[in-house]
């Protein structure tokens, strides 16, 4: 995994800073957005400290063109293991960006509610109610709670930056999704909805540079803190948005008391999450085949070495059961 290095702001002779830019994903889009950051870098139209793509897979498609940036980096990882280097590097990471892929909008939702469930020990559970549609030309609710939006009349060309003239109209663009978004909030369910997170992904140069859109960290953090100081109070009900001027999604969750607690395997030492789950009135132990005794104080299998046990007892019910016939 790339070792992650304090970051310092670099002030260059014409004043602007340096500033990293870490890309979600290293497939068809971290690929492509690394290629026009490549060209920008050789115009001289934007200075970096480096190119993080981040992405689970070290062979990823990006390798290709990360390999022809002196300071382009792989950082292997999970989604979830890089939200807690996210947060843990609060001061290092504030004037760096966060690189989306645009249908990777969860991202930011599942590095909140899991600093929410390990910070303020709060489940989250998605709001499915029905939540008043806007009238745009696109807008969906999935059967997870998330909804889908758009003001693109059209499928639109890619990148597109969003100008002020609708590439597929023509005409004057006269939406903003965060107007749209707000409306949605202003007119939402009983009870309503405390706090949005609002995450707008901006472009940062025209299309004959490069057309990347990013969320600034520093961005990622004061949002984060937001929604967190509602979850301070021991439950509520959040939203998360990730939009750009013309598509848009948006989750909202309720936030409520966990009864699930983390321990430590009696067989392998990994950790697990033991208890009922929000909404749950059992845990996840009470689906499998009750074989066995609960153990006392002597601690909890993981769900995989309980399956294991629970395996070898019953192969051994059958073994004696032969026997004796």
């Amino acid at each position: 995994m790339l070792q992650v290095t304090d970051h310092v702001t670099i002030n260059l002779t014409n004043g602007g800073p340096r500033m990293r830019y870490f890309i979600a994903g290293g497939g068809e889009y971290g690929s492509h957005y690394v290629r026009k950051l490549r060209i920008a870098l050789a115009k001289g139209t934007v200075a970096l400290e480096e190119i993080v793509v981040v992405d689970r897979d070290p062979n990823c498609l990006a390798i290709k063109e990360i390999d022809k940036i002196p300071i382009g980096r792989l950082y292997v990882s999970d989604w979830a293991a890089f939200g807690e280097e996210v947060w843990s590097h609060r001061q290092a990471w504030a004037d760096d960006v966060w690189v989306p892929a645009p249908i990777a909008p969860h991202i930011l939702a599942g590095w909140i509610l899991e600093r929410i469930r390990r910070e303020f020990g709060l489940d989250a559970n998605p709001v499915r109610d029905a939540m008043p549609l806007p009238k745009i030309p696109y807008a969906k609710s999935l059967p997870d709670g998330r909804v889908l939006l758009s003001h693109a009349p059209g499928l639109c060309p890619l990148g597109c930056i969003e100008p002020g003239e609708c590439a597929i109209t023509k005409n004057v663009r006269w939406w903003e999704m965060r107007q749209t978004i707000d409306e949605i909030v202003a007119k939402s369910m009983n009870p309503p909805i405390d706090e949005v997170a609002m995450f707008f992904c901006k472009h940062h140069c025209d299309a004959g540079e490069y057309d990347v859109g990013g969320i600034r960290m520093k961005t990622i953090y004061e949002e984060g803190d937001r929604v967190c100081d509602i979850a301070k109070s021991g439950r509520g009900r959040i939203g998360v948005a990730t939009f750009s001027s013309c598509h848009g999604v948006l989750n909202v969750f309720d936030l409520q008391a966990s009864l699930v607690r983390t321990q430590k395997c009696v067989q392998c030492g990994s950790e697990f999450r033991c208890g009922a789950e929000a909404g749950k009135d059992h845990c996840w132990c009470a689906e499998l085949a009750h074989v066995m005794p609960v153990r006392g104080t002597g601690g909890c299998y993981c769900p995989e070495c309980l399956k294991l046990e629970i395996g070898l007892r019953l192969r051994g019910s059958d073994l004696v059961t032969l026997q004796e016939a």
